[in-house]
């Protein structure tokens, strides 16, 4: 078994205050409705039998109304698998899509374009995590290709545990303020 590493104390604090910022709202609200905005599937001639390691990238982009005390959620998902071992440089199948998730509040008062923005990164992207992960499922479905699980969704991913073969290992990474890479390596069987 894994060592749990110890997260360094800013982090912690930092972990905390975008928790309690994303609670403000999440007290609030209700989801109203999920909207597929936009998706794309490609696979390529280079899909063959072998192991495949994938990578999933989100960035979230959220806002508010106060005139209809409404708060959005734009996450945005992408999907790439490669031979593993490969480059990483030729994809064998890319899956995106688009969903735009609505809120309706009572109040937004006293609620900060920050704080929305801490909610659209953590609960905008766990609410809408389980609608991309059916699509990827569907889709992989579609496209004649082996099955495809894709990992729960981890607020705070633990580090430093070794994961058991077959399991996925992810990494989080801040691109933007608004944006954030999920990289994750499976080994997943093409053959049955």
């Amino acid at each position: 078994m894994g060592k749990i590493e110890k997260m360094p104390d800013k982090k912690i604090e930092r972990a905390r205050t975008e928790l309690e910022a994303a609670i403000q709202v999440a007290d609030r609200i209700q989801l109203e409705t999920v909207r597929l905005m936009s998706c794309k599937c490609l696979q390529t001639a280079l899909f063959g039998p072998g192991k495949k390691s994938f990578k999933i990238e989100k960035t979230v982009s959220s806002s508010m109304d106060t005139s209809t005390n409404r708060v959005f959620v734009l996450a945005d998902f992408t999907l790439v698998t490669f031979e593993t071992g490969s480059n990483e440089k030729e994809p064998c199948t890319t899956i995106e899509a688009s969903f735009l998730l609505v809120y309706q509040a009572d109040s937004l008062e006293g609620i900060s374009d920050e704080t929305v923005n801490h909610f659209g990164n953590i609960n905008g992207v766990y609410n809408a995590w389980p609608y991309w992960r059916e699509f990827v499922q569907n889709a992989i479905v579609r496209m004649g290709l082996p099955a495809l699980t894709i990992p729960v969704f981890r607020v705070f991913a633990p580090k430093g545990i070794k994961k058991p073969e077959g399991k996925v290992v992810a990494k989080k990474s801040t691109k933007k303020k608004t944006t954030k890479k999920v990289r994750a390596s499976v080994v997943a069987s093409t053959g049955k």
